[in-house]
């Protein structure tokens, strides 16, 4: 077994426990990434060798999921990216570069199984570093998405922990 496509499944669980979370708070959800909306692009551009091109550098790095909140009118980008942090003061390189240069207003939501748990932030406001502090540098999920009650946070968060498990570093 590949650690790998280990780490594509507990992302991608990650990603749904993210989608569902959101929209069982009454939000809409939809894919957008690259993964989901361009699959028939990936291989041409690695095939062509465009993956350094401006244009497939955004691409490459589009938010995963779209979110529309009806009651404040906003589309919103979401990322959605998972750490095995143990400490909440020091998750590693998030590798951010790409998601500030074309998509700053879009937001981060960050899994890691402590503290919170959930985090948001906006990728202008995270900046690239080695290292983030989740309490100092990102924003608890629920204060980002407030349609999100602490009910429906403690419902998800076995599943986010049981999919996090013995996990290495995802993007």
């Amino acid at each position: 077994m590949s650690i790998f496509y280990d780490n594509v499944v507990r992302g991608g669980a990650i990603k749904e426990l993210v989608k569902g979370l959101l929209e069982e708070s009454g939000y809409m959800v939809a894919p957008y990434g690259y993964e989901s909306t361009f699959p028939q692009l990936r291989k041409l551009i690695a095939e062509k060798g465009m993956e350094y091109s401006s244009t497939a550098r955004m691409l490459k790095s589009s938010p995963d999921i779209l979110v529309y909140d009806d009651i404040r009118r906003d589309v919103m980008l979401v990322e959605v990216k998972m750490r095995s942090a143990k400490d909440p003061s020091h998750v590693g390189y998030l590798d951010l570069e790409r998601y500030v240069e074309f998509w700053g207003d879009s937001l981060l939501a960050l899994a890691v199984p402590c503290g919170n748990i959930l985090y948001a932030q906006r990728f202008s406001d995270l900046g690239v570093k080695r290292s983030y502090d989740v309490d100092r540098d990102f924003e608890r999920f629920r204060d980002v998405f407030p349609r999100v009650t602490e009910e429906t946070i403690e419902h998800f968060k076995p599943i986010a922990l049981k999919a996090m498990e013995s996990s290495t570093k995802l993007s």
